[in-house]
């Protein structure tokens, strides 16, 4: 008897992996107005206490006070950044990192004049921290 009950928790658990993991499959490129748990591109809305049209410092200040980090700011001719969103050459993105255990991620903002006008993101499933 307890051997069935330790095989229907093992086959529960491994079920459960397997619907998590499959929401999990980011498309390339993320389109606009898509807004997932792990994923997403928004270019009206808010996210994570930013909006679009919110002014650069506050946004910037926002994000670091829920504990990510500011990370450094690109122009998008980086290789990876057109993977995740469409845009052009010379778009300035602003990156941030939040690592902690069991949340591992990047949060960017495409930044014009001074304002958010795009917010994107991408999380993994699981990271564990030694």
């Amino acid at each position: 008897m307890i051997m069935f009950w330790k095989m229907l928790v093992g086959a529960l658990a491994a079920l459960f992996v397997l619907v998590a993991l499959s929401g999990c499959e980011q498309p390339r490129p993320i389109p606009p107005g898509t807004d997932r748990a792990y994923y997403g591109h928004l270019v009206e809305g808010a996210k994570y206490g930013v909006s679009v049209g919110m002014a650069h410092e506050d946004a910037v200040a926002t994000l670091v006070a829920q504990g990510l980090r500011d990370d450094r700011r690109y122009r998008c001719d980086v290789s990876y950044l057109k993977e995740l969103v469409q845009c052009s050459d010379n778009d300035d993105i602003h990156f941030f990192r939040r690592q902690d255990f069991l949340k591992d991620g990047q949060v960017f903002l495409r930044i014009e004049n001074g304002r958010v006008v795009a917010i994107f993101w991408r999380y993994s499933l699981v990271h564990i921290v030694f």
